[in-house]
């Protein structure tokens, strides 16, 4: 009777109850562990690496790497990859705006190279010319909107240049960005003169070669900075394709560029949606 007394008080005792809580917690970490354990992201160390730790070492020491300093830089290299894993998995990356710029231009440069133009065949640069008859023919009048900094720095053109040509912006709203103009954001049916009278003669010789239907910039006047969209081009007498044909194949290989780019750009966006919240 004692002896059961004494058993109810101990299974009765919170320290008790904390020991065997602990013990089974300790079970079950163990094994969760093992099997856990058989389920490691595997982390790789390849070849091509290696070489070029023996090479960078070999430039900076002016020797050959020992087995010893190799295996120092393998778990020097682990060291990295496995904090590096670690920091995507925070999601630190989407925190730090340098490194997010970083990636960013990256990613743009993968595009880019992704987005490389073939050489074309006269056949096509002639079939080119044809569909893009008004940019080689004498240009009567042009109609443009543009968008006007006073003072503005490079990197503010590359921003807003970008934000226009990614949002897809329209003529009818350059006037929401940049400063105010003297003149009109939106210019009509101008010939050289006109445009060289309100802009300067080299801003005129500048527009009248610019391509339809896109943003350009930045071009100078004498007023200041513009970023500029041909929205139509009144022409006659088409130039010859044999006049032109410079024109037309660096046109070609510009245009071919752009529209791979925004292709490879629209099946990537194609696996998201966005949501503003």
């Amino acid at each position: 009777m004692c002896v059961s007394r004494l058993i109810k008080k101990i299974l009765l005792e919170p320290f008790i109850h904390f020991l065997i809580l602990g013990g089974l917690l300790y079970i079950y970490y163990e094994s969760v562990t093992q099997i856990e354990g058989d389920k490691k992201e595997l982390i790789t160390i390849s070849n091509y690496e290696i070489l070029q730790m023996k090479a960078e070492y070999k430039k900076r020491w002016n020797k050959e790497m020992s087995d010893t300093a190799l295996e120092s830089l393998i778990q020097k290299k682990y060291y990295e990859k496995i904090l590096l894993r670690e920091a995507f998995a925070l999601g630190l990356e989407k925190k730090d705006k340098q490194i997010s710029d970083r990636l960013l231009e990256q990613m743009q440069f993968i595009l880019a190279n992704a987005s490389a133009s073939h050489e074309p065949s006269e056949e096509e640069l002639h079939s080119y010319y044809l569909k893009n008859i008004r940019d080689y023919s004498e240009l009567q009048t042009i109609s443009f909107a543009h968008i006007y900094f006073e003072n503005a720095e490079a990197q503010e053109f590359e921003e807003v240049l970008g934000l226009l040509k990614i949002a897809d912006v329209k003529a009818q709203n350059a006037k929401k960005f940049g400063d105010s103009f003297s003149a009109s954001n939106s210019i009509n049916n101008l010939d050289f003169e006109s445009v060289a009278k309100i802009f300067g003669k080299y801003f005129a010789s500048k527009v009248f070669q610019l391509k339809q239907g896109r943003w350009h910039g930045p071009l100078y006047s004498q007023s200041g900075l513009h970023l500029v969209y041909i929205t139509d081009k009144n022409t006659s007498n088409p130039y010859e394709f044999d006049e032109v044909q410079e024109r037309v194949y660096l046109d070609y290989i510009n245009t071919d560029k752009k529209n791979k780019f925004e292709n490879a750009y629209k099946k990537i966006a194609a696996q998201y949606n966005l949501r503003v919240e």
